[in-house]
């Protein structure tokens, strides 16, 4: 089931994405493992209607640089929480995402740079959020 809920969101996900505003990836800090992580700001984040925040994220390191999409039920009203009606649930703060070779991973925002993200994720969703409601006024 996890399995079909993120493969649909990353397919769908890519396919939001393909148009371009040209803006500059936010930097957001270290991984564990050493490598540069931004917030891919040219990407417009969504939450689905399952309350799953969909965003990208760019991973630079010694051997380039890597866009992934990202799925997560960590966050609530621009606050890095579970999602307390989420279809997907998982134990800690964090987000799916699909490897080059399709493979699906579970990133645990346990780096400085990585909880840096979640949250900023959380706040530009939300955001954009008020944005768009204040404009039904």
């Amino acid at each position: 089931m996890i399995t079909k809920i993120i493969s649909g969101l990353l397919g769908v996900s890519i396919v939001l994405s393909s148009s371009s505003v040209l803006a500059e990836p936010v930097y957001m800090g270290r991984t564990n493992d050493g490598r540069s992580l931004f917030y891919n700001a040219d990407y417009n984040p969504t939450m689905t209607e399952d309350f799953l925040l969909v965003f990208e994220y760019i991973l630079k390191g010694e051997r380039g640089a890597v866009k992934r999409v990202a799925v997560t039920p960590w966050c609530t009203g621009g606050d890095v929480r579970l999602h307390p009606i989420a279809k997907l649930k998982t134990q800690t703060p964090g987000w799916y995402t699909k490897t080059a070779d399709g493979a699906f991973l579970y990133v645990e925002a346990n780096s400085p740079g990585s909880k840096k993200m979640l949250k900023f994720a959380c706040e530009v969703v939300e955001f954009k959020h008020a944005e768009a409601t204040a404009d039904d006024d």
